[in-house]
């Protein structure tokens, strides 16, 4: 039975990005918990079953919930003389002091952030992508399957939790941190990047 691994992202908002360049930067979070990485399994389900003439049951792990930590960096005083070109071929945006044209509009902290998260969910689609594929390859769910104390569901978890951090842990951090910066590349022509803008010239619109 193949395992799901389903991805989701927490973000921590800071609003101090020394980048006189970048209107905001997002970055993955190495120590978000103490003790934790980047990227952490939060939540699992197992199917049980009893071991004949035994007190003891099989708990294999059927789905995974992993959660990416990132950081979000703004640059307030940048934001605050931006302003954003919502032209659908070449969107962009950029600091002046009255709009380059009337068309153009304001930026703020929201609209900001919406282009942001829109790399952060490229990546946490790519993570998950990743894991499925990793945690489905030949063995894995044999690591993830137990012999373990019926009555000890909580001792049987903590171990299967063991278990998928050290497999994440084995993977290493730095496949990850690499698409961050395949994700972050903020060229005019990338997918990511259009999209990125077509994102808020839709929050925008939706005002």
């Amino acid at each position: 039975m193949p395992i799901t691994v389903r991805v989701g992202p927490s973000i921590n908002t800071v609003r101090k990005l020394d980048n006189p360049n970048r209107f905001a930067s997002v970055e993955l979070n190495r120590t978000p918990i103490p003790g934790s990485g980047a990227i952490r399994a939060w939540q699992m389900n197992a199917h049980t079953a009893p071991v004949a003439r035994s007190r003891d049951c099989i708990f294999q792990v059927f789905e995974i919930d992993v959660v990416v930590h990132f950081i979000e960096r703004l640059n307030l005083p940048k934001i605050k003389r931006g302003w954003f070109d919502p032209n659908p071929d070449h969107p962009s945006g950029y600091e002046a002091d009255a709009p380059r044209d009337p068309s153009h509009w304001k930026l703020d902290v929201a609209n900001v952030s919406v282009h942001e998260y829109s790399h952060i969910m490229d990546v946490v689609r790519a993570v998950e992508r990743r894991l499925n594929i990793e945690f489905n390859q030949a063995g894995v769910q044999e690591q993830l399957t137990i012999q373990w104390l019926c009555d000890d569901e909580a001792g049987a978890y903590q171990r299967l939790f063991a278990l998928a951090g050290q497999r994440l842990q084995a993977m290493g951090i730095a496949e990850f941190e690499q698409l961050m910066a395949r994700f972050q590349q903020h060229q005019a022509q990338s997918e990511t990047e259009r999209a990125a803008r077509r994102a808020q010239i839709a929050e925008h619109e939706s005002r």
